[in-house]
């Protein structure tokens, strides 16, 4: 079970081509650089950005230790400078076990002494139990569910649970790249592919330019820092500071280390007093990871909420950019083509998890070529994305909402009572139906009216969202739990209802767009 992450083949790839194939750390970069890797067929969905900043950082300090900037490179120019990365003369940094625990293992701290070994307990016998989603409850995925657990799975496990956790209790410190312990580390970021090889890529170059401007103030960081966490022997009641850290250290939070039992493994663990990484609570998280944006009051560390990357959130990260600095990531990729938008984040609670978020949004060329640089035209785009934001919630709120109520309480005479919270429950799941189609539909109208009146634009969305209610309601009439002697009535009094409300809040606009 014990893998050298740089001579065996642990990572698994699926080639353009559809084949599959296992390859060893090395050789997994020279890939990435030729656009071999299609995907990374052992990879959770929820541990792929964390897996891709990690390899990101990785060949940025590689890169910059041998004075290149080329991400396109050799197997040998990657063992040559992953091995020069840690000052030694043994592969133990990059193996899954160490059989002395005051050496270092891949993703695993040195203890101090045998003594200190002594107070480290059973903590995960599988990796997915050891991985940052243990957090999570059972909410995403099932805690321990792997029957067979592999190399690749535990060295996943350790990079997702080192360097994404947050605080989960007394001795158990998450990183300092997130906005306090309860916050959630977001990857923000800009391509021209969503393929895994040209996403590294991309971010490696731009990560090449970015080391000059980490490297002045006001960041402390010393080009001499230390790089990989792991390596530093730590006893858990002192942390480091970032200004003895390079720009690209890749962080560990936890006390933990994989030994064997039998044919497997299994991870112990001890708490710790202090965390890690030391940031005053006034940075509020804002490290210079170029892949979080940061609040433009306060230039904290993004925290994304409960709901995710809504439409609301996406409009203000591409578009208006009035409450987030977009990050160095998120640029858009010049030239005439297309570019895609990708968010991730496994937002936290207190002990919690409120679920894995993504956000991918489409870039048509017309619409990259206006968002790359200040103008009128975008800040009208900005505007009518504001106001198809508020009549989708107005058609919600206004017409679709009373209408699910009144088909549930069997079409009343008077406006019916929408704070029941049984029947409020039964709406929600028909509006959550409606909420979905129209943000899948947001931003491809939005680029759609780069080229169009603004008339046309907004009848085109108030016809849209017409459609989309109406449909939504003609499921629920069809499967909406009823009063017994009222159906009928109630299908009618609701969609009449809806049509009315419709008519009433919308006529003007409407009108207009038809003269």
């Amino acid at each position: 079970m014990n893998a050298n992450l740089l001579l065996d083949n642990v990572f698994g790839i699926q080639l353009p081509s559809g084949e599959g194939r296992s390859l060893s750390l090395p050789a997994l970069l020279q890939a990435l650089g030729r656009g071999e890797v299609e995907g990374l067929t052992g990879v959770q969905r929820h541990q792929a950005d964390a897996f891709h900043i990690f390899l990101c950082y990785l060949a940025g300090a590689v890169l910059d230790r041998q004075g290149q900037t080329n991400p396109v490179q050799d197997e040998a120019f990657w063992l040559s400078g992953l091995r020069n990365l840690t000052g030694r003369d043994d592969d133990n940094a990059w193996t899954l076990v160490a059989e002395d625990p005051t050496q270092p293992a891949f993703m695993q701290s040195p203890v101090p002494d045998a003594k200190t070994f002594g107070a480290y307990k059973p903590k995960a016998a599988t990796p997915d139990e050891l991985d940052v989603l243990q957090t999570a409850k059972n909410h995403d995925l099932k805690s321990a569910r792997l029957g067979v657990a592999t190399a690749e799975a535990w060295a996943l496990a350790l990079i997702s649970m080192q360097t994404m956790s947050g605080f989960l209790g007394k001795g158990n410190y998450g990183i300092c790249r997130m906005n306090g312990g309860f916050a959630s580390r977001p990857c923000v970021a800009s391509y021209t592919s969503l393929q895994p090889a040209q996403r590294w890529r991309e971010d490696v170059t731009r990560l090449t330019t970015e080391l000059q401007l980490l490297l002045q103030p006001p960041w402390p960081y010393r080009r001499d820092g230390h790089l990989l966490m792991w390596l530093l022997s730590w006893d858990g009641k002192s942390g480091l500071g970032l200004d003895t850290l390079h720009p690209f250290f890749i962080e560990i939070c936890r006390l933990v280390r994989l030994t064997p039992m039998g044919e497997s493994l299994v991870a112990l663990g001890k708490p710790s007093d202090a965390s890690r990484i030391t940031v005053s609570k006034e940075a509020g998280g804002n490290v210079g990871d170029p892949w979080i944006p940061t609040r433009r009051k306060d230039q904290a560390a993004f925290t994304a909420s409960e709901r995710g990357f809504h439409p609301e959130l996406l409009r203000d990260l591409i578009i208006t950019q009035q409450s987030y600095q977009p990050p160095p990531m998120q640029a858009l990729p010049v030239g005439r083509g297309s570019a895609w938008f990708h968010a991730s984040v496994l937002v936290r609670g207190q002990g919690t998890t409120d679920g894995y978020h993504e956000g991918r949004v489409y870039i048509a060329p017309k619409a990259k070529k206006l968002l790359l640089q200040p103008s009128e035209a975008r800040d009208r785009l900005g505007k009518l994305s504001d106001w198809a934001l508020t009549r989708a919630r107005d058609v919600r709120g206004k017409a679709l909402r009373p209408a699910l109520f009144a088909l549930m309480e069997g079409g009343p005479e008077q406006w019916p009572d929408t704070n029941r919270r049984e029947a409020g429950r039964w709406v929600d799941t028909w509006l959550a139906r409606y909420d979905q189609r129209w943000s899948t539909g947001y931003f491809p109208w939005l680029w759609q009216t780069i080229e169009q009146s603004e008339e046309n634009a907004r009848g085109a969305w108030l016809g849209e969202l017409q459609s989309l209610a109406e449909r939504v309601l003609e499921d629920a009439l069809q499967a909406a739990p009823q009063r017994t002697g009222r159906r009928y009535r109630g299908k009618v009094r609701a969609t009449g209802l809806f049509h009315g409300a419709f008519r009433k809040h919308f006529k003007e606009e409407m009108t207009d767009v038809a003269g």
